[in-house]
């Protein structure tokens, strides 16, 4: 194995991009496909995911897949969102490890599938959505694992509105007494159905209930 081989990736960091690799070395297309196909057969290098255009430096790091998989998160889809069970878990409210990091990131044709992630798609709307909602409460944005996230009131109400992932039980979440008011706003400003195990769990749940949505109406000309 040729020195310039090994110390080409040593020079790269522990997750690079291919437009990276060939900025940094003045690389063609076709040179840095080489190289990559080199190290990858070695396995010195991992894929972040087919056609991904992102790779792990495992000459540099063994545990980049995990140690730089925010990293690699950011770059794929800058609007990544951390979502879901991932949050509750991270600050204390559920007890439930999820098997995957929940991520929501803006709605697109397809995702690079990624070890270790669920991309959950979403829309611009959703997101014009939570800030408007944070700012009008005055809460300050969140960041976990060093990745933009949700908070976990708006974890949840974005699990009831949305059937691609795990819906917690009122059982499972430790709903702290002092976050009620915050809750019930939530509630109101995206007109979500509270799921009845919550209603029975949290009584004022119920109270904030949205009225049925109305039957067309047929007007007279």
């Amino acid at each position: 194995m040729s020195t310039s081989f090994l110390s080409r990736l040593s020079e790269l960091p522990e997750a690079f991009t291919h437009t990276r690799l060939q900025q940094q070395f003045g690389w063609s297309l076709a040179q840095s496909n080489v190289y990559l196909a080199r190290w990858k057969e070695k396995g010195l290098i991992k894929s972040a995911g087919p056609r991904a255009g992102v790779y792990f430096n495992l000459l540099k790091n063994p545990n980049s897949p995990e140690d730089r998989k925010i990293e690699a998160i950011s770059h794929l889809y800058p609007s990544s969102t951390l979502s879901g069970a991932s949050v509750l878990h991270a600050l204390g409210w559920s007890t439930q490890v999820p098997h995957f990091l929940h991520v929501a990131t803006l709605k697109q044709r397809s995702f690079v599938k990624m070890d270790g992630v669920e991309w959950k798609p979403r829309s611009k709307a959703d997101y014009l959505g939570w800030h408007a909602w944070q700012t009008q409460e005055g809460r300050p944005k969140e960041t976990i694992y060093g990745l933009p996230s949700l908070c976990p009131i708006l974890a949840i109400v974005d699990a009831w509105k949305y059937n691609d992932q795990w819906k917690p039980d009122a059982d499972d979440i430790d709903l702290p007494s002092e976050e009620e008011l915050c809750f019930k706003s939530a509630i109101s400003f995206f007109k979500v159905k509270v799921p009845d195990d919550w209603l029975s769990a949290h009584p004022w749940m119920d109270e904030i209930q949205l009225p049925p949505k109305p039957k067309n109406r047929k007007f007279c000309p």
